[in-house]
This record gives structure tokens, sequence and C-alpha cells, in this order.
């Protein structure tokens, strides 16, 4: 179950990053194969390649925001909620472009200007497919998973333990979790102190077993020299 959740996990972020990088490649390749779609008369009506552009760059802050941006919290709440947004507001623009073209201009963008138009096809499908994931994890996906999948997820290996605030407050120990303690920890003392004299470890051994079976707070015996 545990694994099955780990992959779970790490699904995403391998999705995310080949569609993403796939889609940011094609817009820049469209820009530069079909520059010559802002002097056409089609282009200049249907601002297909503003359109590009403006898709390009929000694919672009997604996906750099995505790498760096470091936990979750409230930041990474205020971005998934800005991101839903304009993923839906691009989906919206790329589908009334798509219904309201001419069949002229469809067409000559078909015949002409063959990449930039697939990007427009792919563009828009991407948008509202992330549009439609990111209200889906902000719903339910993301409490189901238990992680925050809308943000590169910071990996661990035991050889690289992660110390959370109440390990800090507990002298810089590790608390007992499923990583382990790194070798160069210090050590807790479980016995009494080897240099003490026999009474004093005698006192010291009366004083932890009162401690372990105590409910309560209790005065500790006093030593006789």
């Amino acid at each position: 179950m545990a694994q099955a959740k780990a992959v779970l996990q790490f699904f995403p972020i391998l999705v995310y990053h080949t569609l993403s990088y796939a889609l940011i490649l094609l817009g820049g390749y469209a820009l530069a194969e079909d520059e010559q779609v802002s002097s056409d008369v089609c282009g200049e009506a249907y601002h297909i390649r503003k359109f590009t552009v403006l898709n390009l760059l929000l694919w672009v802050f997604a996906t750099l925001s995505y790498c760096l941006w470091k936990g979750g919290g409230e930041g990474a709440r205020a971005r998934a909620l800005v991101l839903a947004i304009l993923y839906f507001a691009a989906f919206a623009w790329g589908s009334l472009l798509w219904q309201r073209l001419s069949p002229g201009c469809g067409q000559v963008f078909d015949k002409k200007f063959k990449v930039i138009w697939m990007f427009h096809h792919v563009c828009t499908m991407m948008n509202g497919l992330a549009a439609s994931m990111f209200g889906l994890h902000e719903i339910w996906l993301g409490k189901y998973v238990g992680a925050d999948l809308t943000v590169m997820a910071e990996v661990h290996h035991r050889m690289n333990p992660v110390f959370s605030h109440v390990d800090r407050m507990n002298g810089g120990l590790p608390a007992e979790g499923p990583y382990p303690a790194p070798m160069n920890a210090p050590k807790v003392p479980t016995g009494p102190p080897g240099d003490l004299a026999p009474a004093v470890s005698y006192e010291y051994e009366k004083i932890m077993q009162s401690n372990a079976t105590s409910t309560g707070g209790s005065t500790l015996p006093q030593t006789t020299p």
C-alpha cells in the first residue's frame, strides 16, 4: 500500500514534466516556423499569434513555478487558484476561436500555418485538462493522496533525513520515524554515567524506576552523603 501511494505521488510529476516541456517546445517551434501568420489577413483577424505567445508564457510560468516553488501552504494554494483561472480562461479563448473560425481561414491555417494551428489545438486541450485537474485536486484529489501535487515534491532518502521543528526542540535528535538517525548524531545516555559512586548510582536507578512507574509529579529522593 505504501509503495502504491509513493508511485501515485511520483507519477503526476513525470507526466506533468513530459507534457509541459513538449508543449513549450512545440510553441517555440510554431512561432519560429509560422512567423508570417501575423501579417496574414486571417492571422490578424483571429490573433492566433497572440494566442500562441500568451499561452507559451503561461506554460513557462507554470512550469518554472512548479519546479522552483518550495513547500505547500497558503502560497501554493494561491498559485493553484491563479493557474486554474488562467488555464480556464485560455481554454475558453481557444475553444471560442476554434468554433467561431470561418471555413476560409480554417483552410488557410490548415494549409499555410500547420504548426501554429496544431499548437492551438493541442494547447486548447491541455488548458482544459489542466484547469480540470487543478479543480479536482483542490476539491478532492489532494486530500485523498495526502500531498500537494500542484508543486514539485521534495524527495528525501534514508541517508538524508529531514528534521522537524519538534526534533530541533529535542536537541537536534530525530524523533522515531521512517528515517534513521544520522551517523554523527549525538547519542542519548540510557543509563547512569560510569564514573558515579555506587551509592549515587543506586539512587539514580531508583529515580529512573520511580519516573517510569509514576503517573503524576513526584519529589526526587535525597541522597545521603
